[in-house]
């Protein structure tokens, strides 16, 4: 089963066209961070939901460890507030 783009259903729920979102597919840290440092945006509110085995599998590499952090000091400059939705399989 792929994944669920949820974008539209928010917009609807929430009764806002103030919305944007911006699905990112079987990628990790990195890349989010990396999208974060691209875009001019700020937001009031910014959610990332993050499924990641990296985070999972045994203990976590010191490089995934250290984006983890870079991208925490990032999202306060980014964002009013932030929600984390992290998850894995194991």
């Amino acid at each position: 089963k792929g994944p669920k783009r949820i974008g539209s259903e928010l917009q609807e729920q929430l009764e806002t066209d103030d919305l944007w979102y911006y699905a990112i597919a079987n990628a990790g840290v990195q890349t989010i961070l990396q999208r974060l440092r691209d875009t001019p945006l700020t937001f009031e509110t910014l959610g990332i939901s993050y499924f990641g085995n990296d985070l999972t599998e045994g203990r976590i590499r010191p490089e995934v460890r250290a984006a983890w952090f870079e991208l925490m000091d990032l999202v306060e400059e980014k964002a009013q507030k932030v929600v984390f939705v992290v998850g894995g399989s194991s």
